[in-house]
């Protein structure tokens, strides 16, 4: 198939999805990358500048007991008739081992039933049915909440970052970040793969170290997709600290 119809049919799979979760802030685009993908399929790819791949946010809300879950989505190119989509959920309610759990499943789900046609709908319903059974079998932490705006974060304060590659594949790029957490006490997980996803825990100043750290590494597309954080006070953040010298690095 050419890019041209993997597109209509990206397209069309994006309208119906529209129509079902019809909501306000439910199905998220960028609307300049949607108008050059719609450019793109009218000329029937006959125009120079390809399209980039289209992200798309899903915001379910009320999933079991967990609450509100943000599914972020990116469609390559040859999807739906060549390639699988990539899919990353995150919750503020899960801990960074429950979200580990659930992503690491989410990947063994897709891989197994993608074939080669639309399935956008399918995993939405999947994860609606499995994410509850699958955080409550994980090690519950203390989940963190959404950070504001930089000039609010106090400096002692729990942190997590989210960090996205565009893959993760290499092994050096691997140990280099397991061995940066442990410098800084961070917990966390890497998920290797494509798009490889690092969660990174700990003191928002470590988080901080970390992320300068390793964007400057040589990367195709790296970015620090959110930040979460929970405001410690003085007693609190001393014994954060104090359990994380003592060396509690998550699921690694």
């Amino acid at each position: 198939m050419s890019v041209a119809e993997c597109l209509r049919a990206q397209l069309e799979e994006l309208c119906a999805l529209e129509s079902i979760f019809s909501g306000s802030g439910e199905v998220q685009v960028a609307e300049d990358v949607l108008n050059s993908i719609r450019r793109y399929v009218a000329a029937n790819g006959c125009i120079p500048e390809t399209p980039p791949p289209l992200d798309i946010t899903f915001r379910l809300h009320n999933v079991d007991t967990i609450g509100q879950m943000e599914v972020q989505v990116e469609l390559p190119l040859s999807y739906p008739f060549s390639t699988c989509p990539s899919v990353f959920v995150r919750c503020q309610t899960l801990s960074g081992n429950q979200a580990s759990a659930l992503n690491t499943s989410l990947r063994d789900h897709i891989a197994k039933e993608f074939c080669r046609s639309p399935i956008l709908y399918e995993i939405l319903l999947w994860l609606g049915e499995n994410a509850k059974p699958l955080v409550d079998t994980a090690r519950v932490e203390r989940p963190l909440i959404n950070a504001g705006p930089s000039g609010q974060r106090p400096f002692n304060s729990l942190s997590r970052f989210w960090i996205y590659s565009h893959h993760i594949y290499n092994k050096d790029k691997r140990k280099g970040i397991l061995a940066t957490s442990k410098e800084l006490n961070l917990s966390g997980f890497c998920l290797p793969g494509k798009p490889g996803i690092v969660c990174v825990e700990g003191l928002i100043s470590d988080c901080q170290t970390f992320w300068e750290r390793i964007r400057g590494w040589t990367w195709k597309r790296i970015l620090l997709k959110h930040q979460e954080i929970a405001a410690l006070d003085a007693e609190e953040s001393l014994e954060a600290q104090g359990k994380r010298k003592g060396g509690a690095h998550g699921p690694w």
